[in-house]
């Protein structure tokens, strides 16, 4: 016997070095049996199953069915007297697990403009078993999700009656709480009491088949990232600007001015490549230009004597 009384889902976008999201999946679950199965849809890397309660990871075999075209994985509890008694039950034991693994084909739209630069993508997850009313998406450093209307999500119900789908939409609760977790913005929805309901019969009703839960949202470019990312152009015109009014024998206090604030914003935008920011300009734009204003700002004299023979 197994019987899943609850389960979060945790998302994490990365669109650097390779895309990929991030799947955790906490589950509680009464059972008696030592190896329980696992069904992953996609394809995967680096999977992780854990106790929650002791922080071990746990063994697990994976085999594939094609005929479904699913990924099953039989976790091994191990001996289940390591596991706490379920109250009032003689048998049954409450596990609580982990699993966590990097879906390495996740659905990504990238949306550009005049194909130089970026204003976001759009994503979409799906949840193919049992859920709790809450869950959390983390989105890359330098982004956050878009809000129409103060809705950041599109959610449907997909459900299986008499071989025909049947698609209900679902409504989350209007206050959305988001903080900062290791500098990505993370986002904790919960899902409105109504639209739980919906959930829950038609995972309790023999008629009809959950054929998953399905979210998508859009993602855009915090601002200020937006003037990070053109202020080299910026600096392109402060060093045209630097080649006209510098003296041809003489390095002007404009010139250091110009040094100073180049040098300044090289170090800025390497550390932000470091940490991993995502940024709606093209990087390698950013870099030839940054190269073009640094040659302006540093060679003045040298440019306008060129610009004088001509």
């Amino acid at each position: 016997m197994i019987d899943v009384k609850q389960s979060w889902w945790h998302f994490e976008d990365m669109l650097s070095p390779s895309q990929g999201k991030l799947i955790r999946q906490v589950i509680d679950l009464y059972t008696d049996e030592q190896v329980i199965p696992f069904n992953i849809s996609s394809s995967f890397i680096e999977l992780k199953v854990k106790s929650r309660f002791k922080g071990n990871e746990l063994e697990f075999i994976q085999e594939n069915d094609f005929y479904q075209d699913k990924n099953i994985i039989l976790i091994n509890l191990g001996n289940l007297d390591d596991w706490s008694p379920v109250v009032g039950e003689t048998n049954l034991k409450h596990v609580r697990i982990e699993i966590q693994y990097i879906d390495i084909s996740p659905v990504f739209e990238k949306i550009h403009f005049l194909k130089l630069f970026k204003t976001g993508y759009s994503s979409s997850c799906t949840i193919n078993n049992y859920i709790q009313p809450e869950f959390y998406i983390t989105i890359p450093l330098g982004m956050k999700l878009k809000s129409k209307n103060n809705n950041f999500l599109k959610i449907l119900l997909e459900e299986i009656l008499d071989n025909k789908f049947r698609y209900t939409k679902l409504y989350l609760e209007k206050r959305i709480f988001q903080r900062y977790f290791n500098k990505k913005l993370k986002y904790n929805f919960l899902i409105e009491e109504k639209s739980y309901n919906s959930i829950v019969s038609s995972i309790n009703n023999p008629e009809t088949e959950l054929n998953g839960i399905f979210i998508d949202y859009d993602i855009i470019y915090q601002n200020k990232y937006w003037l990070v990312s053109l202020f080299p152009i910026l600096l392109i015109v402060l060093g045209i600007v630097n080649v006209f009014i510098s003296p041809i024998d003489n390095l002007s206090n404009f010139n250091l001015s110009g040094i100073i604030i180049f040098i300044s914003f090289l170090t800025f935008f390497y550390s932000l490549i470091r940490e991993g920011y995502e940024l709606p300009v093209n990087k390698k734009f950013i870099l030839l230009t940054i190269l073009i204003s640094g040659f302006l700002i540093l060679f003045p004299q040298f440019i306008k004597s060129i610009l004088i023979q001509f």
